[in-house]
C-alpha cells in the first residue's frame, strides 16, 4: 500500500469503531456496585442485575449506571447512596438513602 494511503485509512479505521468504552455486569464481570466503579474507566456502562445493591459511594468517573428497571434494580444507603462527583448517568433504578438519595457535587451534571 502506498505510504500516502496509510494515515488516510488508519483514521477512517478509527473513526469506524465505536467508542472504546464497555460494560461491567453485576453480578457477572464484578460481585458489587462498588468493585465495579473501582474496575470502571471514564465512558463505562455499569449494568446492575435485578436485586439490591449496598451504596453510600462517591461515583467519581464519568459512567453510566443503569439498572434493569425501577422496580427490580434498587441501590440502598444508610446516609448518602450515592455521592456524584463527576458527570453520571443514572438509568432505570431506584435509589433510597436514610437521609439523602443523591448527592451532585457543585459543578458536575447526572443525567
Amino acid at each position: 500500500m502506498p505510504a500516502y494511503l496509510r494515515l488516510p485509512l488508519l483514521i477512517l479505521v478509527l473513526c469506524a469503531c465505536p467508542g472504546f468504552s464497555s460494560d461491567i455486569a453485576v453480578p457477572g464481570d464484578a460481585p458489587d456496585l462498588a468493585t465495579a466503579l473501582r474496575q470502571a474507566k471514564a465512558g463505562d456502562t455499569i449494568r446492575l442485575g435485578a436485586g439490591q445493591f449496598t451504596g453510600d459511594i462517591v461515583v467519581d468517573k464519568p459512567v453510566t449506571i443503569r439498572g434493569i428497571n425501577m422496580l427490580e434494580t434498587r441501590i440502598t444507603g444508610k446516609k448518602t447512596t450515592l455521592t456524584i462527583d463527576a458527570d453520571v448517568t443514572l438509568e432505570n433504578l431506584e435509589i433510597v438513602g436514610a437521609e439523602t438519595g443523591v448527592f451532585v457535587k457543585a459543578g458536575r451534571h447526572l443525567g
